[in-house]
């Protein structure tokens, strides 16, 4: 109990920035992005957010959202399965479990940045004037220049070729094997990976979603 309370007094004092996101939505790009762009503050990782963190409104939350069909059919890839009935079901369980809910309780929120994966994962510049408009804060140049050397899908892609599997990862930076699809990060691809009644059944599934992020299916 004492050292919750020591945990809380410091998120007062020393606010981290939060980056949180449902899975394969861009999240270890912002995260890199945001610890080498504001390497004086802490920057936390994480798929879900407590019930305090939902409501704590000093530390600034910066998240990413995706097409949850893009981010099913990549997560599904992630795990070198075959998009079957069963293995849509799992992956819906997941996502219920790794924010896809949460992001819509903190979608209005004063402190929370939502960027689509869609309009930053291939425009950095785009991502970096997000950032420095929600913080108040201009980036360095030179740490722009390193994140976008570092952290571009063809650099990520490559690095990734070299972990293999997606249980093997950097511990530095988190980049998995199979962090990137066969895909390379296309939106839209799903309607060539998933069924058509697999493509309705996580619609309707998280229907609240592609309504709140104008999300629609083909």
């Amino acid at each position: 109990m004492l050292a919750i309370l020591k945990a809380r007094i410091n998120y007062f004092v020393y606010p981290p920035i939060i980056q949180f996101s449902p899975p394969r939505t861009g999240s270890t790009l912002l995260w890199n992005t945001l610890r080498v762009c504001f390497p004086e503050r802490e920057v936390k990782k994480v798929h879900r957010l407590s019930k305090f963190e939902k409501n704590y409104r000093s530390a600034p939350v910066v998240a990413s959202i995706r097409n949850p069909l893009d981010s099913i059919s990549s997560s599904i890839q992630r795990y070198g399965k075959d998009p079957t009935d069963e293995v849509i079901k799992e992956q819906i369980q997941e996502y219920e479990k790794e924010g896809m809910w949460d992001i819509l309780e903190i979608k209005n929120k004063s402190n929370v940045k939502i960027l689509k994966y869609a309009d930053f994962a291939f425009n950095f510049s785009l991502m970096f004037s997000e950032l420095e408009e929600f913080f108040g804060k201009k980036i360095d140049a030179e740490l722009k220049k390193h994140v976008v050397k570092t952290y571009s899908i063809n650099k990520v892609k490559e690095k990734s070729y070299d972990y293999g599997e997606f249980s093997n990862y950097d511990k530095e930076d988190h980049i998995h094997g199979k962090h990137i699809s066969k895909y390379s990060g296309a939106s839209g691809y799903y309607s060539d990976f998933l069924e058509r009644d697999q493509i309705e059944m996580v619609y309707r599934h998280f229907k609240d979603v592609f309504d709140a992020f104008g999300y629609e299916i083909d």
